[in-house]
């Protein structure tokens, strides 16, 4: 495709007012053009430099100097994605190493209409069956939001991967021109080609409508949402408002919940030990916790429920702080953390209608995005707020003493146990080592609600029969059984040689001690002969005592014999039919 032909594409049914906003790198240079022809000309003169169109039109001529911001564009071609590849060009950051890779991120319903390879990486464009001109600046600042949000998906889409991607959805955004080069490398330029093309083209309806099925929200909603996750995990002071309330919506959901709340709301509990006010403000406290409320909530809901009651309020912080102190104290572990609502997760609306019911975040979000590795992305969004430091991905090495690994912009950090990873000390020092930060230090209830989150927003991924305890004992026995000697029989065996394999009716029978003789001297390990009796229980083999007339009793672990068939080890016996 020429630049006059993918020109022709972006800009040939567009209003002969608005400019084609062409801008060359070199000298930083802005040139507007009112056809798709004279824009191609120029582009063709300087074809051999890093030449770029922007995405939006230019409504008025801003000068050479200056290229104009997303508050003067007044419409764009469709919607956009700069897709980075691994390269010499992009090496600090983790990215997609080849094109399929990167194509796996577009959905097979939003295919786009043209497809540019820059050298470095894919240009898409999602191209409106006209280019779309704003009606005011309402119009703009949604259309705005709306391509944000398209970014935001590829940009999960991106994150399940583990791969950074480039939130680049600014209406002055501008890409590279199929038919000229890439000199990002000077010394290695690249041509800019078309990839692929496609005839489907879009409604700003269609990525409304696709957007919303995927709950993705826009700016400045998932903005809202960030600050409020991230302040669950930021200590606040408490605040004792006398006014403090919670919303009947909230407290009618509970009650439908659970009828010990609803009884306790309306002091109408005859277990209490305790029917004083102080009595409820216990109950009202466990109640939270259980729920999931943070302290200023169940501070707000003690408030709230003594003024209801016409009784004395409290104003002193300790009585509140002893409260939460006993209530955190009693109450078991919870399994999962819980979010604070989903309007206040990030991605969700942002609400200021104080606590609502516990919600359970990876099954509401499963629910709502309908596809697990988005679900942990999600919950890598959330983690990453929290702790103010971009995390891609969490991986999780299956074995017996699984490793883990965490994902960030700057590489990888290894957490070699799930010990270390739930140490906060330990993940604190490892982020200031690899990330250069130092973290914020979290409160023990906080900081397992984190561990949580990591662990349920792990990737999991086979560490191999090497890692695995049943898989690596598997080796070690077909190491040995192939390099050991077998016993024809126990009879008139003593010492040492007593131990060697021996098929025993029809099963290979191995003494434990000899095992782990030749698991340490071949593999330099250090193994318990605890370790081995362990291990070989884990496979399925069955501790037996062997007696016979001519040889000293002794236990003897036989192996299954699905797993390892006496043929297989043993020498063939010689024919002499032929004698």
């Amino acid at each position: 495709m020429t630049p006059l032909e993918f020109l022709e594409t972006l800009w040939g049914a567009k209003s002969e007012h608005l400019q084609i906003l062409i801008w060359t790198l070199a000298d930083k240079k802005t040139h507007r053009f009112r056809d798709a022809a004279s824009a191609a000309t120029f582009v063709q003169q300087c074809r051999d430099s890093d030449v770029y169109v922007g995405v939006g039109l230019a409504g008025a001529d801003g000068g050479p100097d200056r290229r104009g911001g997303s508050a003067e564009v007044a419409g764009i071609a469709g919607l956009w994605a700069d897709f980075d590849l691994r390269s010499d060009a992009h090496r600090e950051k983790p990215l997609p190493a080849t094109v399929d890779q990167a194509l796996s991120l577009i959905p097979e319903s939003m295919p786009p209409t043209i497809l540019v390879h820059t050298g470095n990486g894919l240009h898409g464009w999602w191209l409106f069956t006209e280019p779309y001109v704003f009606d005011d600046d309402a119009d703009r600042q949604a259309t705005a939001a709306l391509s944000m949000r398209w970014q935001t998906f590829l940009q999960r889409r991106s994150a399940s991967h583990g791969w950074h991607f480039d939130r680049l959805g600014d209406l002055a955004r501008v890409l590279r021109i199929p038919g000229t080069e890439n000199h990002k490398d000077p010394a290695n330029p690249k041509a800019v080609t078309v990839h692929s093309t496609t005839d489907r083209r879009y409604n700003l309806s269609d990525f409304d409508e696709f957007l919303d099925a995927w709950e993705i929200p826009g700016p400045d909603e998932a903005e809202a949402g960030a600050r409020e996750w991230k302040a669950r995990f930021t200590e606040q002071p408490l605040v004792i408002d006398s006014r403090a309330q919670i919303p009947e919506a909230t407290l009618n959901a509970w009650m439908a919940g659970d009828d010990r709340f609803k009884r306790t709301w309306y002091r109408q509990r005859d277990d209490l030990q305790d029917n004083s006010q102080s009595g409820y403000d216990m109950a009202l406290a466990n109640f939270g916790v259980r729920a999931g409320l943070d302290d200023q909530q169940i501070v707000n809901l003690v408030i709230h429920h003594r003024r209801q009651a016409g009784q004395k309020p409290r104003t002193r912080l300790d009585y509140f702080q002893r409260l939460i102190h006993k209530a955190r104290s009693s109450s078991p572990p919870r399994d999962q953390y819980v979010c604070p609502s989903s309007s206040s997760l990030p991605g969700g609306p942002a609400s200021g209608d104080g606590p609502a019911p516990a919600i359970d975040c990876p099954q509401s979000q499963t629910s709502l995005i309908g596809e697990e590795s988005l679900s942990k992305a999600l919950i890598c969004e959330y983690i990453s707020s929290a702790l103010g430091v971009r995390i891609y991905q969490v991986i999780k090495y299956t074995g017996h003493d699984p490793t883990f690994h965490m994902v960030l912009e700057t590489g990888r950090i290894e957490f070699s146990s799930v010990g270390k990873l739930m140490s906060q000390n330990q993940f604190r020092q490892q982020l200031a080592a690899h990330a250069g930060i130092l973290i914020p230090k979290f409160k023990p209830q906080k900081w397992d609600q984190l561990v949580q989150m990591m662990l349920d927003a792990a990737t999991i991924e086979s560490g191999g029969d090497e890692t695995d305890w049943g898989g690596s004992t598997r080796q070690y026995l077909e190491a040995y059984l192939t390099e050991t000697t077998f016993l024809e029989s126990l009879d008139g065996k003593s010492g040492h040689d007593r131990f060697w394999p021996v098929v025993h009716e029809g099963q290979i029978a191995v003494n434990a001690n000899h095992l782990l003789m030749h698991i340490n001297k071949t593999t330099l390990q250090n193994l318990s002969v605890k370790e081995v009796v362990s291990r070989l229980g884990a496979i399925g083999a069955r501790n037996e005592r062997l007696r016979g007339r001519f040889f000293k009793e002794q236990r003897r672990w036989l192996l299954p014999v699905d797993q390892f068939k006496p043929a297989e080890y043993l020498p063939p016996k010689e024919d002499r039919s032929g004698e």
